[in-house]
């Protein structure tokens, strides 16, 4: 595309308030994880467990792929929670459409608000789904057989590391036994850990030859060891970037892990809730994790997981391997996801990617109605028989 589109980022129900002044704007809702039409429109949702999209496209050059305008409206305030769709966004900015994005987004009864009475409901809308954008891909999930309307952008947030500070670059390089990196992500505050966790970690470090990386939200860190560093803030892609890190703990979020199988380092993982268990699981099966149970945290036992991934090399090993399956693909993760989103405007929604089992019943979907006349017919032959 010739021109740079813009991208506008608004917030409602927060510091600032916006509202879209885009009346040509059809009208387009994501939800559960799709991109939708309605009316002219186009809706896109990216599926991220708990993210929202909804897009808007501009109605008279609906046919048109450049210069769309295109809304996103985010339900989370939490900047991890955003990381993968802002990239998205700024990335169709980039190709020449017109970006809003508004973060904020509560209940039907707003959507109205800011979409008009005319917007139909939203589980109407939420039935077509057009496409299907899934934060996963086959290298570090289970391969799943997938309709064509089911495009796997895993790893769409990711992209070039930038230099480090002179502050991390200097510790990381002065590293002669390399770097373990610590954060739970921006949820889990590690400071509000009770005492006897703490001092666990904290204990184990200070057996290591190694240095530490901590995320921690406090000022100060008691007893902590020589060979740790605190920070309430890292900069966790150029830091797992970097050639000296050995090990990542990290509390098994998506995105987190992501990044380490993308940068090859493998992870002492201790899941705390929601789908990290099932994201820890999937790593420790392809052998590039070590489970730590958090009722379990203690220096024995994080020593032992340490030195696990530390001293066998086949966890380094099966985390490059993976690493390499992962980056191979015919286009980046963000390439493909703004092709499918191009196309589905190309093609007015493109219903010839629609299954046609997302209009089935769901007895029919599962066969019920074949198993029942299956059913029906033996009970039959066995009472005739008899």
């Amino acid at each position: 595309m010739g021109k740079r589109g813009a991208y506008r980022h608004l917030l409602i129900h927060g510091a600032r308030d916006g509202r879209p002044t885009h009346p040509s704007l059809a009208a387009a809702l994501l939800t559960n994880n799709s991109m939708m039409f309605w009316r002219e429109g186009v809706m896109l949702q990216t599926h991220n467990n708990f993210f929202y999209i909804f897009l808007l496209t501009l109605t008279i050059s609906f046919c048109r792929v450049d210069g769309a305008r295109i809304l996103g409206v985010f339900p989370h305030l939490a900047k991890s929670h955003f990381i993968m769709d802002e990239v998205l966004m700024k990335g169709l900015a980039a190709r020449g459409h017109e970006v809003v994005v508004i973060m904020g987004y509560k209940s039907e009864q707003v959507a109205r608000k800011y979409f008009g009475d005319s917007l139909p409901p939203l589980e109407e809308i939420a039935r077509n789904t057009s496409l299907h954008l899934v934060n996963t891909h086959f290298s570090l999930f289970h391969p799943r057989p997938f309709v064509p309307a089911v495009v796997e952008v895993g790893g769409i947030h990711l992209g070039e590391p930038k230099k480090l500070s002179k502050e991390f670059a200097e510790f990381l390089d002065g590293a002669k036994h390399g770097v373990i990196y610590l954060s739970l992500g921006s949820t889990v505050r590690s400071d509000s850990f009770p005492e006897e966790k703490r001092l666990g970690l904290l204990q184990a470090f200070a057996q290591l030859p190694q240095k530490v990386l901590w995320k921690w939200e406090a000022d100060n860190m008691p007893d902590k060891p020589d060979n740790v560093k605190i920070a309430k803030w890292m900069p966790q892609l150029e830091i797992l970037s970097h050639p000296k890190v050995k090990v990542f703990i990290t509390h098994g979020g998506l995105m987190g892990t992501m990044e380490a199988a993308y940068f090859g380092v493998p992870m002492v993982a201790i899941p705390l809730f929601g789908d990290q268990k099932m994201n820890v699981k999937t790593f420790v099966d392809k052998g590039i994790a070590v489970k730590l149970d958090y009722n379990e945290i203690s220096k024995e036992a994080v020593l032992g997981a340490l030195r696990m991934v530390l001293e066998d090399p086949s966890y380094s090993e099966n985390a490059k391997q993976v690493a390499r399956a992962f980056r191979d693909r015919p286009l980046s993760a963000m390439d493909t996801a703004i092709y499918w989103i191009e196309y589905i405007i190309r093609h007015k929604g493109a219903h010839h990617l629609r299954s046609a089992a997302a209009d089935l019943p769901w007895y029919q979907i599962l066969l019920l109605d074949v198993i029942a006349v299956l059913l029906a017919g033996i009970t039959y032959n066995l009472n005739t028989s008899t």
